[in-house]
């Protein structure tokens, strides 16, 4: 990950992350990068303030080890543009209005666990 640290929060140009096992989650959050999984950016895509990019997530030296040969979901890097239904608060932590809930809501490709309507951070 090439990081510029000379602004806050840091900008990152492109991202490879490292699995050290199988993640179930649809959201990793590594300051100052989050990933989606692929289906979790599908139903975020109608939400404004947001976008997509290619990023590397591969399997790290232990992955072997602790998830055998299970595979890795696909993730793309979100990144926030704050636009009027997706913004980060001043702690940094990514934010959907409601109505941006709202519009991820109503797109149902796989269940997942229900976003929170402020903070998709929170579990």
């Amino acid at each position: 990950m090439w990081v510029d640290r000379s602004v806050h929060p840091p900008e990152v140009a492109e991202v490879e992350y490292l699995l050290d096992s199988a993640d179930a989650d649809d959201l990793i959050e590594s300051f100052p990068a989050y990933l989606v999984s692929e289906s979790l950016a599908a139903r975020l895509a109608a939400i404004d303030g947001l976008r997509f990019e290619r990023a590397t997530v591969a399997p790290g030296d232990h992955y072997a080890e602790l998830s055998g040969d299970a595979p890795h979901k696909a993730y793309v890097r979100l990144l926030v543009t704050h636009g009027p239904d997706a913004w980060l608060d001043d702690e940094l932590r990514l934010c959907v209005s409601d109505r941006g809930d709202g519009r991820a809501a109503r797109l149902r490709p796989p269940p997942l666990r229900r976003l929170q309507p402020r903070w998709l951070g929170a579990s």
